[in-house]
């Protein structure tokens, strides 16, 4: 089985598709560690580049300020998916 490294976010819509974007690799301990340690809070606002990312997977309609350090699973977006 093939490890998922890399977690994509931004706004997923080809329509909305404004860089910067990031990539992160969770392969490792280390490499989670890592993305934890810069991730916030919470989402706080539509301008966050963490909205596009909350709203793909859940939905358009998002509750803020969203809680990001409640996620326990995080969606990848590769081929694998």
């Amino acid at each position: 089985r093939r490890s998922m490294c890399m977690l994509l976010f931004a706004s997923w819509s080809a329509a909305s598709f404004d860089p910067p974007c990031s990539c992160f690799s969770m392969c490792t301990t280390r490499e989670a560690n890592e993305f934890f340690s810069i991730l916030p809070a919470s989402c706080e606002s539509v301008t966050s580049p963490w909205y596009g990312y909350v709203q793909a997977v859940y939905g358009p309609t998002v509750p803020l300020p969203f809680d990001l350090h409640s996620l326990e699973y995080w969606w990848h977006n590769n081929e694998e998916w």
